[in-house]
């Protein structure tokens, strides 16, 4: 093992990167089992908004309308009167518009202080990738292992309780790095108030936008790298764990960043090639629906594939610079 350990010391972000991107390539299944999660706790909300929007069509003329395309007048009729998790709909849910919806919620912390409903979808989202987490760093700390449910939903279990303190620690940071970029958007309000330069006004608001956004994905890696440290090293202390990550990511800020930042951009090319192929809500007809139907999904299994992308990364680069063994099975 030492040979082995050696080897992979000399491991980079790049080589980091390739590293997660086959895991996640060579484990199909796995993927598979996320999407369907997915789309287990997304089906109530979204059969709850069509039946929603069916019965506020009806019959009318509205029904031949909207078959032209998307019926704005109809909408805001729709979303004086919508309640609830029916506040959600509007025509930026289709296309790339609830892409940019998702990530102006989650730089404002939106995310949390939304619709109840969505928001309680969102939490049980979390606290099922807590659970699968532990499952998938597993798998990929075990290059070639094949997905076996079973035994994916039993780690799962054994680490869950675990990672749920790691989420409380790291949840803690999020609310002060939210709370920071509150008062720094404010600040940055009152110290524009009389530039008349929009193009100096936009710097400032970029600049701070940036600043909060690093904080985020600071906060996310060093609980990623924690996450790694308890399924490696056999961790028991939540505490410990992150703070093990926290020094890892300390020590070598370079190389943790860039594997976050490289599957980032991953992230950013999937979205762009969304973006050229996804209709927006003016599309009519069966074969638009059945476009935008087919592109949302293909993102969603894409982006689930990138998280597992990133956890196989961040395992292998952790693997690499601490020269780790692998662990025992559980």
């Amino acid at each position: 093992m030492k040979g082995g350990a050696v080897g992979w010391g000399g491991l980079g972000a790049l080589r980091a990167i390739f590293a997660g991107l086959g895991r996640a390539a060579g484990t199909p299944r796995l993927v598979l089992f996320l999407w369907l999660a997915n789309l287990l706790v997304a089906l109530p909300a979204a059969v709850a908004i069509g039946d929603s929007i069916h019965r506020s069509i009806g019959a009318s003329q509205v029904h031949e309308t909207l078959r032209e395309g998307f019926d704005l007048a109809w909408h805001g009729e729709y979303a004086q009167a919508a309640r609830g998790i029916e506040r959600t709909f509007s025509p930026s849910v289709l296309g790339i518009g609830t892409v940019f919806d998702n990530l102006e919620a989650w730089l404002s912390g939106g995310l949390f202080t939304g619709e109840p409903t969505i928001v309680a979808l969102g939490v049980l989202w979390g606290l099922l990738w807590m659970f699968f987490a532990g499952g998938i760093l597993d798998l990929c700390a075990r290059p070639g292992a094949p997905f076996v449910a079973g035994r994916f939903l039993n780690t799962g279990g054994n680490y869950f309780f675990r990672f749920l303190r790691l989420g409380a620690i790291s949840a803690a940071l999020y609310w002060g790095v939210y709370r920071l970029g509150r008062w720094l958007f404010l600040r940055v309000g009152e110290a524009t108030r009389d530039i008349t330069s929009e193009g100096r006004v936009l710097l400032w608001y970029v600049a701070a936008a940036v600043a909060v956004v690093s904080l985020l994905a600071l906060v996310r890696t060093i609980g990623d790298y924690a996450k790694v440290a308890i399924v490696v090293e056999r961790r028991q202390s939540a505490v410990v764990a992150f703070i093990r990550g926290l020094v890892f990511v300390a020590t070598r800020p370079f190389r943790a960043l860039a594997v976050y930042g490289g599957l980032a951009l991953a992230g950013v090319a999937v979205l762009a090639l969304y973006w050229l192929v996804a209709p927006g809500a003016g599309g009519a007809g069966w074969a638009s629906v059945g476009l935008a139907l087919l592109a949302g999904q293909a993102l969603v299994a894409a982006k689930l594939a990138l998280r597992v992308a990133l956890y196989g990364a961040e395992l292998a680069l952790f693997r690499g610079l601490s020269r780790d063994t692998l662990p025992p099975p559980l």
